[in-house]
């Protein structure tokens, strides 16, 4: 985190498209602009797993299945649901799942 800092890279949230989107093609189109913008910006992006309760593509598929680069330090997948209050995890472009050693170390955090 203090690399972000010292970098002065941001953290945009950028919200996937819903599963139950009318227009999922253009929606998807807009997602991997808006991705790809940031992270040539050199920021980092964090994707949360279903903002406002509502059910959307997750932000590990997305970015397989659209191609999309994801530097190690530069994408953050918010996982929040089932957890009052969420918890964030950096995802690595080669793991599709997160390490559940980095989620205990997260709940231990919350809880101290």
């Amino acid at each position: 985190m203090q690399h972000h800092i010292d970098n002065r890279m941001f953290h945009v949230e950028i919200l996937s498209p819903k599963q139950k989107s009318q227009k999922l093609e253009a929606d998807l189109e807009r997602f991997a602009d808006k991705y790809r913008k940031v992270i040539a910006a050199g920021h980092v992006v964090c994707i949360p797993d279903n903002a406002m309760g509502l059910l959307a593509f997750q932000g590990v598929e997305l970015i397989q299945e659209l191609g999309l680069p994801s530097p190690g330090d530069q994408v953050s997948i918010a996982i929040q649901t089932g957890q009052p209050g969420g918890f964030r995890i950096a995802a690595d472009h080669e793991e599709a799942a997160p390490d559940s050693r980095v989620i205990e170390k997260e709940r231990e955090t919350e809880n101290e």
